[in-house]
């Protein structure tokens, strides 16, 4: 086993103790305890995925890509406040626009989810910032199960499809 198998195996167990933490999470209605331990085991996958973002992509890309590594480590700082902090939501659907768009040629079902988990933590952006009342508002919950499916695709990935490049296999040279 290769040391970049050896952190893209670490990266895939966070990746499911994120699903599992926030699936917890969801199930108990919103237990701190359980968002700040989802938002720490998504800190190892979100650096993987900036660190692979950072070597195959165009820098605007690479940077979104990395707030992953910001995101995360925020999220559990906040704690059961992330999901209702209009900031953190836009950030975090900014970060996920990034890893959408740096995974599109390589990866395109994650690209494709990454992206639909970007829009519900966007709509979750919108709806807090404009006080969206229920049951409309009841639609940005839609972000923490699109979480739970994101970290369980990406565990998945990592250990199916590793490559010597990580996810994202893009030729830097083929980019303008």
């Amino acid at each position: 086993m290769t040391p970049s198998h050896a952190v893209t195996g670490l990266a895939a167990v966070c990746a499911l103790g994120a699903a599992a933490a926030s699936t917890i999470d969801l199930l108990q209605g919103v237990d701190p305890r359980w968002t700040v331990a989802a938002n720490l085991f998504l800190v190892p996958p979100a650096a993987l995925l900036a660190a692979w973002a950072w070597r195959t992509a165009t820098y605007p890309y690479a940077v979104l890509a990395a707030l992953g590594v910001i995101v995360a480590p925020l999220g559990a700082v906040l704690g059961d406040r992330a999901g209702s902090t209009s900031w953190w939501l836009a950030v975090e659907a900014a970060w996920w626009t990034g890893v959408a768009a740096v995974a599109w040629r390589s990866r395109p079902g994650l690209a494709v989810l990454t992206a639909m988990a970007a829009v519900s933590a966007l709509l979750a952006a919108a709806f807090t910032v404009l006080e969206v009342p229920e049951p409309a508002a009841s639609a940005a919950g839609l972000r923490i199960p699109m979480t739970i499916v994101w970290a369980t695709w990406v565990a998945v990935d990592l250990v199916l499809r590793p490559t010597p490049a990580g996810l994202f296999t893009l030729d830097r040279s083929r980019q303008a």
